[in-house]
């Protein structure tokens, strides 16, 4: 990567992919700008991030701005219940962080969720107002993970063979098949708008056809490449791959 990933950039990915899942569930236009950290009771999402970004982050909505947006998505008669909100919100960040991942900026990047909590804003200076017409959603983000240390080189001894006997039990998992996932694209819809959903509806993905797509270990984007036709059947035409230290952690996890 050109530039190193920071949590306080990573931040500002989640916050405008939030945004973007904020909108298409209000089917109206949302936008983030900077504020100051938030105070008081408030929906906790701690996280732990690696690969690119290693160690502890924490991201947080403030409780009454999240009860007011489920009032307007799920109807302010009866009031949401606690579990509903706490639904929404989880939701809410579950897309914005499968959103951000996917980005050329952090595809180097994964993020596992923990549990949804109340409680507090994380400690850090980070603070957001997410607005989209009357409503809106203040959201503070901090914790400590770190760039990643770039890995030293192991150096071969005189006369040695690299990997030694590593090799062999290398050998012993190459033939392992593994499960290849193309994906074409995603996208994200308002519950009322999933719900409506019947034969011969159409979903606009928010692509062109000449974009590649993406090929996936696991939950990790290994390559992208063009769609082709082999001998009647699809294929996929490599255009670009990650490297091979990145394709073996696929494989790990």
């Amino acid at each position: 990567m050109s530039t190193a990933v920071t949590a306080p950039t990573l931040f500002q990915g989640l916050v405008d992919e939030l945004a973007a899942a904020v909108g298409a569930m209000v089917n109206a236009p949302a936008q983030a700008t900077a504020a100051g950290p938030g105070n008081g009771l408030g929906w906790k999402l701690p996280l732990t991030a690696s690969g690119d970004l290693e160690g502890p982050l924490a991201v947080w909505v403030a409780q009454d701005h999240a009860l007011a947006l489920a009032a307007a998505v799920l109807g302010p008669d009866p009031a949401p219940d606690t579990e509903s909100v706490a639904d929404m919100v989880r939701e809410l960040w579950q897309q914005a962080i499968s959103a951000v991942c996917l980005t050329d900026a952090f595809k180097g990047v994964t993020l596992e969720m923990g549990a949804l909590e109340p409680g507090q804003p994380p400690a850090g200076p980070t603070g957001y107002e997410l607005r989209s017409g009357e409503l809106h959603l203040h959201i503070t983000a901090g914790g400590t993970a770190l760039p990643k240390a770039p890995e030293s080189l192991p150096v071969a001894m005189p006369g040695s063979v690299p990997g030694g006997a590593s090799n062999d039990r290398l050998d012993l998992v190459l033939d392992i098949d593994l499960p290849l996932t193309v994906r074409f694209a995603r996208t994200t819809l308002p519950l009322k708008a999933l719900a409506a959903l019947g034969p011969g509806s159409v979903v606009n993905m928010g692509r062109t056809p000449d974009e590649p797509v993406q090929m996936l270990v696991g939950d990790r984007v290994i390559a992208r490449g063009e769609v082709v036709v082999v001998s009647g059947n699809y294929g996929i035409r490599i255009t670009d791959l990650v490297s091979p230290a990145d394709r073996v952690r696929a494989l790990e996890g």
